[in-house]
């Protein structure tokens, strides 16, 4: 069990690494072609939450995205909509009741959704909203929910700053909601704020 850790931490590492490289933005400007791909990492909790269950999680948020469509004028401040395709993964530090020691886990998924983002005037920075959701899966098992198959629901508050002309900060606060439709049992689902901070880029 410990190698099979190390070997994920590694991996994790190696992701994380090549993120500094070929990370690409949430959100495309209307001078490119519309496309984006962004390499967030991400910590989960559901501390602030006063829950009675613990699941943490770290992970990274592979992330590309397209646009259909924009609302305004491309030399103006815009509302923008976009698609989004979203891998997640990672592990997970959880315990199955209160008297039970820490255990890891391990997380993948994938999520689909959208993004409605503000332009301002001087693209210095780009607030959005984001909506995804997908199947999921996890080995940490806890009380209250089944480990196995599951779905990922998320929702992010988030915010780009720019760096160098098609570069950001992504600033990535969001709320996410694990269970799995009652195809098995338990399924109290696991909520947790999870807070992420990458760098994107622009096609």
């Amino acid at each position: 069990m410990s190698t099979r850790n190390e070997k994920r931490i590694f991996v994790f590492i190696v992701i994380l690494f090549f993120s500094l490289f070929t990370e690409k933005p949430v959100m495309a400007q209307s001078s490119t072609s519309g496309f984006g791909l962004s390499i967030v990492p991400s910590l989960g909790s559901q501390h602030l939450l006063n829950l009675d269950y613990e699941y943490r999680s770290r992970l990274v948020q592979i992330q590309i995205n397209g646009r259909p469509g924009a609302l305004g004028n491309e030399n103006e401040s815009a509302f923008q909509l976009q698609w989004l395709l979203q891998l997640q993964t990672g592990w997970s530090r959880y315990r199955y009741d209160s008297k039970s020691p820490v255990e890891k886990g391990i997380e993948v998924g994938i999520n689909g959704g959208f993004i409605l983002s503000w332009h301002s005037p001087n693209k210095r920075f780009r607030p959005y909203l984001a909506l995804h959701a997908g199947p999921h899966y996890i080995s940490g098992r806890i009380k209250r929910q089944k480990a196995g198959f599951i779905f990922s629901d998320n929702f992010a508050l988030g915010l780009l700053l720019r760096i160098k002309n098609e570069m950001y900060i992504d600033l990535r606060p969001a709320f996410r909601h694990l269970s799995n439709a009652g195809l098995g049992l338990p399924n109290g689902g696991i909520n947790s704020l999870q807070l992420g901070v990458g760098i994107c880029y622009d096609f």
